[in-house]
């Protein structure tokens, strides 16, 4: 008996569960059949969004730049970093120190040229790229810019030519003797 009643409840709640499943499925049906709505964009929406576009693209060129004037910043602050520590180079812009050479208490200096002219100088004389001549010492010249800037110019070897080099080497490929390097003042 209590099989059967199982049953007749099983087969009650079919009879009520049938037709809701079977509407649920054809209102989905009809929902997919149902003809659709293109949406046509008003000439208000068509600027609305050309306007956030190019709002858009304005905002990535100028992050662009942001990042472009941060990194010449870090330069700009490198720079008088290196300035303040009074760094020694062996070249300032176009133009290196070939030799220093004294006679008695007269010094002078060999300056070389990015275009290869070379001549000689004096503490107080001013070199083309505008710079002047502040000391000269047994291997290094100091120049000061117009702005007091200070830059010391050591003999370098990669502005003489390989045939000066080869002649100072001597015969047989000798190397002269080394210089000592002068403390910086």
């Amino acid at each position: 008996m209590r099989n059967n009643r199982a049953l007749a409840a099983l087969a009650l709640a079919c009879a009520f569960v049938w037709p809701l499943v079977a509407f649920g499925e054809a209102s989905a049906a009809a929902a997919d059949v149902a003809p659709r709505v293109d949406v046509v964009p008003t000439a208000a929406a068509k600027q609305a969004a050309n306007e956030l576009m190019r709002l858009q693209e304005d905002t990535l060129i100028l992050k662009a730049q942001l990042k472009k004037l941060d990194a010449q910043a870090q330069v700009v602050e490198r720079q008088e970093t290196l300035h303040r520590m009074g760094s020694t180079v062996s070249s300032y812009s176009d133009v290196s120190l070939v030799a220093t050479q004294s006679l008695g208490k007269r010094i002078s200096a060999t300056v070389a040229t990015s275009d290869g002219a070379e001549f000689d100088v004096v503490p107080g004389d001013t070199l083309p790229n505008g710079m002047r001549v502040a000391a000269i010492r047994s291997g290094a010249i100091v120049l000061a810019a117009a702005d007091g800037r200070r830059t010391t110019l050591t003999v370098s070897a990669s502005v003489r030519d390989p045939a000066r080099n080869v002649a100072q080497a001597g015969a047989g490929g000798v190397p002269p003797i080394p210089t000592l390097p002068m403390p910086a003042r």
